[in-house]
Formats: C-alpha cells, sequence, structure tokens
C-alpha cells in the first residue's frame, strides 16, 4: 500500500512507534487515522538531512501522544525500545497498541504497566477495533478541529482492556487498600482486651497450679487449674490471629 502522510503541521499530534517489518499492519492504522482527521507523525515524515536519533527525540518531545505497536519485532528492535523507553517520562499519553500476544521485558513492564493498551489481536473486526483505539483517553484532542480540548500535562488514564502487570496490580491493589474502618477496630481493641485478661487468669492458674500440685487433695485442683490454663492460652492465640488478621487483611 501507499505510505501514509505523516503530519507535518504547528497542532498537537499523535507519535507512532513501530517496527519498519510491521509496516503492513500499521501503516493502515495510520492511513485510517489520517483519514478521519487525526494529526499522526511517524518516521517516513523524517526531512532529508536531518540527523535521525535527535530529529526523532525531538518529535517524541514534540509530541502530545505517543501510540507504540508492539510485537515480537518490536520487542527485538533496540530503536523501538529506545523510543519507549524515552517517551516514557516526555508525553503526557501514552498507549500501547499490541499487534500479537507478545510481552515485553521484564523491566519494561515494570516501567511502563500502567500506560493504556488495546490488544489489536483479539479485537475481531476493523471497525471495533477503531471504536477502542478513538476513544482513548485524550485522542480526541488530536483529531482535527478538537485541538482546543487538549491540556499539556493532562495524562492519559490506564485501560483494563490489556491486563496490569504483577507490580502494577500489586501497587494498584496497595493503593486502593481502606483503613480501618469502626467496626475493625471495636474488634481489634475486644481481641486485645480479651489477650490481657486471658494472660493474666493464665498466670494466676499456673502459679496455683504450681501450688496445688503434688498436694494433699490437691492434685485435682492442680489439673483444673492446668486446663483453664490452657484453654487461656488457646483464647490467646486466637485474639492474636484476629488481631494480625485484621491489621494485614488491609
Amino acid at each position: 500500500m501507499e505510505k501514509p502522510v505523516s503530519y507535518k503541521g504547528k497542532k498537537p499530534f499523535v507519535f507512532i512507534s513501530y517496527s519498519h517489518r510491521d509496516s503492513d499492519r500499521v501503516w493502515p492504522v495510520i492511513s485510517k487515522m489520517v483519514n478521519d482527521g487525526y494529526h499522526v507523525w511517524y518516521d517516513e515524515g523524517i526531512e532529508p538531512g536531518k540527523e535521525w536519533d535527535e530529529f526523532i527525540a525531538n518529535q517524541i518531545t514534540g509530541s502530545g501522544y505517543f501510540i507504540a505497536f508492539i510485537s515480537a519485532n518490536y520487542i527485538a528492535s533496540d530503536n523501538c525500545k529506545d523510543e519507549l523507553n524515552f517517551a516514557r517520562d516526555r508525553v503526557d499519553n501514552k498507549l500501547l497498541v499490541y499487534l500479537e500476544d507478545a510481552s515485553l521485558p521484564s523491566g519494561m513492564e515494570m516501567r511502563l504497566g500502567r500506560i493504556q493498551a488495546i490488544q489489536k489481536f483479539t479485537i475481531d473486526n476493523d471497525d471495533k477495533f477503531y471504536e477502542k483505539l478513538y476513544s482513548s483517553s485524550n485522542l480526541e484532542f488530536f483529531k482535527e478541529g478538537n485541538e482546543a480540548g487538549y491540556v499539556k500535562g493532562a495524562s492519559s488514564s490506564f485501560s483494563d482492556d490489556f491486563p496490569e502487570s504483577s507490580v502494577a496490580k500489586s501497587a494498584t491493589n496497595s493503593a486502593k487498600k481502606p483503613a480501618l474502618g469502626v467496626k475493625e477496630i471495636i474488634i481489634l481493641a475486644v481481641a486485645v482486651l480479651l489477650s490481657i485478661a486471658a494472660i493474666i487468669m493464665m498466670v494466676n492458674y499456673i502459679d496455683e497450679f504450681v501450688f496445688f500440685n503434688g498436694k494433699y487433695n490437691g492434685t485435682s485442683r492442680a489439673v483444673k487449674a492446668l486446663v483453664i490454663a490452657i484453654i487461656d492460652l488457646i483464647v490467646v492465640v486466637a485474639a492474636a490471629l484476629t488481631c494480625v488478621k485484621m491489621v494485614f487483611k488491609k
């Protein structure tokens, strides 16, 4: 197919990062976006005589949206991975489009786990894909006529369309953990008080066991004291476990 037209204007634009080996899968998407009015730049728009690395870096920092088309070819390309790493802290809005079931290196996954993503290879028709693509957070502001809504520094949010990395999921769960509520505090306080009372009773009955053990007619009372002390010990352990569960489940 013909090369898509790369944006050359001064308005906010989308930077496309992809492996040239995936051109046959990426160019149709770029063409569709351009035809639908989006300002899209990709590396076919490099002017002759420009220093490639410096020009790419300037285009990334000058863009307002970074879309990476992830595949095995992309992951195998050092240039592609450099673009993705460079954009991570320099572009407000980022989107990963997975062309196939490919896994980022663990280090990159850890750093990029919160970026919104689309699994294109799981979507059965183009209409559904473009519906999902165009609904990506803030992408609408890079379409002709919508530029006024773009605010520099307003980043896109995470999308549930693609699974979070384990690191990101752990961080998300930690952030969502609420503080102890009134009910939990009351149960925790009761458990602590029961533990204290049980410990005091256990000490007393152990003393009683020691005092009566071996004395005349004192054996039964000593055994009774020992049994009660053991029961108190069980109460203490149960209360302690309750406390631990109440604290660490949050």
